[in-house]
């Protein structure tokens, strides 16, 4: 993905998946790389969940939820955005709203995070 930022910048494919490797990584450069994306194109619903799960996974859970919250009604059929919308629900308190979008996520069979989904949707139960 740097190869392909070097030639062309604002690539925002590049931009996206560079930002989830390096969160996936540790990588500092994460939030830069997914807030360049989404202020390239911050109607985009990917690149809102990409830009919100970035911001939650370091912390700044507020601004998290707000972009998590905008790419869920833009991608609402996307499980992976109803899961990390789910997991910022609940990390704010809001259980009955993260039950609601897990579930949602939970409607389709085949997602990376469905595991996680299924775990959270039963502690959710508890």
């Amino acid at each position: 993905y740097g190869k392909v930022l070097s030639v062309e910048p604002k690539q925002l494919l590049a931009l996206n998946n560079l930002a989830l490797l390096e969160l996936d990584l540790g990588v500092p450069s994460a939030l830069d790389h997914a807030k360049t994306a989404y202020d390239l194109a911050p109607n985009n619903p990917q690149l809102a969940d990409t830009y919100g799960w970035v911001l939650f996974k370091r912390g700044n859970k507020e601004l998290a939820l707000l972009m998590l919250e905008a790419a869920a009604q833009g991608a609402p059929e996307d499980s992976g955005v109803q899961f990390h919308l789910a997991v910022a629900l609940l990390s704010s308190g809001n259980r009955k709203d993260a039950a609601a979008a897990v579930q949602k996520a939970l409607r389709n069979q085949d997602f990376p995070e469905r595991a996680a989904a299924e775990k959270l949707a039963a502690d959710l139960k508890r």
